[in-house]
């Protein structure tokens, strides 16, 4: 059988090439995990919805929003999460907002994983 190479991999294949560690990796080391950002949406109809703090908190919600998306642009936060929400769809579905939400957690995941 042929062996598979894969990027980041050593040759061993169990330890990442790099040992930076990302900000995600560095704070469950230390048992600090951060809170994940969450929305909550209010169903417009079964294809809109608007998103919004769950826990009430604005001002702190949308900035950690920026963080997640690498912005400081309201504006496109905002168009992200639309176009999140639209992807989000289940099939023969409306609106998920469990969908929603692991969604914008992979790409914080992702993110921090880069960084």
């Amino acid at each position: 059988m042929a062996a598979i190479a894969r990027p980041g991999v050593c040759e061993n294949g169990d330890r990442p090439m790099s040992k930076k560690l990302s900000a995600t990796a560095a704070s469950v080391a230390s048992g600090k995990v951060p809170a994940p950002v969450k929305v909550r949406l209010k169903r417009v109809n079964c294809d809109q919805a608007i998103p919004y703090p769950p826990d009430g908190q604005t001002r702190e919600w949308w900035h950690r929003l920026k963080n997640a998306f690498g912005t400081a642009s309201s504006a496109f936060v905002g168009a992200s999460l639309q176009q999140l929400i639209a992807a989000a769809r289940l099939p023969n579905s409306g609106i998920c907002e469990i969908a929603v939400n692991a969604s914008l957690e992979a790409l914080v995941l992702e993110k921090n994983w880069e960084g």
